[in-house]
């Protein structure tokens, strides 16, 4: 990379000339006179993002659809997971991830835990349990203690 295209880089606010070029329709030059630089340091600092943002429209309607987004994507690929011909073309691995996959989604539609969460939980309260009773016990031997030092 040219060091002359380079160094003027650093004084781009990359947001600012994302948001002129891509959601104000700016032209790169307009930008480069904005920012004191050449159009090339522009063209330059804004190279990674081109084909991120070639399809800004898709990707706004993505952002603002997730979650059903996500849902078809879901479950475009659980009719893929149940294709016959993959499901037999397809490696004992990568099957039995596929069904640990399959298996913690249905956990989580079912709201069961898919870790050891519910262990952890069980384990933390019989600790507390614990401790209780052993508060209690000290509390009491305490008592005990005093009643009869008097």
């Amino acid at each position: 990379m040219d060091i002359a295209v380079n160094a003027p880089i650093k004084k781009i606010d990359i947001g600012k000339a994302l948001d002129l070029k891509y959601n104000n329709g700016v032209k790169e030059a307009d930008i480069a006179r904005l920012f004191n630089v050449s159009a090339p340091a522009i063209s330059q600092a804004l190279k990674p993002f081109r084909e991120l943002m070639q399809d800004s429209k898709a990707i706004d309607f993505v952002s603002d659809n997730y979650k059903n987004v996500v849902k078809r994507v879901n479950s475009r690929l659980l009719l893929e997971l149940v294709n016959e011909k993959k499901l037999k073309e397809a490696s004992l691995n990568n099957t039995a991830y596929a069904l640990g996959v399959v298996s913690k989604e249905l956990r989580l539609e079912q709201g069961k835990a898919t870790d050891n969460h519910d262990i952890i939980i069980k384990d933390l309260n019989s600790i507390k349990s614990q401790a209780l009773a052993l508060a209690d016990k000290l509390h009491s031997s305490t008592v005990i203690h005093n009643k009869t030092d008097k």
